[in-house]
């Protein structure tokens, strides 16, 4: 396989793992808890156990084709995967103003005044995160 081949075939299987990766964290890990998002456990026994077997399966089959064509594993740093979100986190903010809901329906005259400082002081709070996270990153590429 050449390496134009090779390149693919290792992204492609790298996103499965990712995924498998983050489905069994799903499996593992408490349930998350937010204010306006939940994720709640509700798979049965026999389901996770289903669940957990396929996705080691699936991981020896991943780790065998990578032994086989000598695929280099992806290094994912957690800044890179943070700096990659920010600044979709901080788009998505901005999009909550007002003036974008106005699309779906009329708005009420006050709810700019109320709604737009509170979603700008969190889109300023996810830049400023992205920055801190910008300047690590820099810091640590220069370096």
């Amino acid at each position: 396989m050449n390496p134009d081949q090779k390149r693919p075939l290792q992204i492609g299987l790298a996103l499965i793992e990712e995924g498998l990766l983050e489905i069994e964290g799903w499996l593992t890990e408490s349930p998350r808890q937010g204010r306006l998002v939940r994720t709640v456990s509700d798979l049965s026994p026999h389901l996770r156990r289903e669940l957990r077997e396929g996705i080691q399966a699936a991981s020896a089959l991943l780790a065998g084709l990578g032994e086989m064509f000598g695929l280099d594993p992806r290094i994912r740093s957690s800044t890179d995967l943070i700096f990659g979100r920010l600044p979709i986190l901080w788009q998505t903010a901005r999009e909550c103003r007002a003036q974008n809901l106005r699309g779906y329906g009329p708005v009420r005259p006050d709810l700019p005044e109320v709604l737009d400082p509170i979603v700008d002081a969190l889109s300023e709070l996810l830049w400023r995160l992205f920055r801190l996270v910008a300047a690590e990153r820099g810091a640590a590429r220069a370096g």
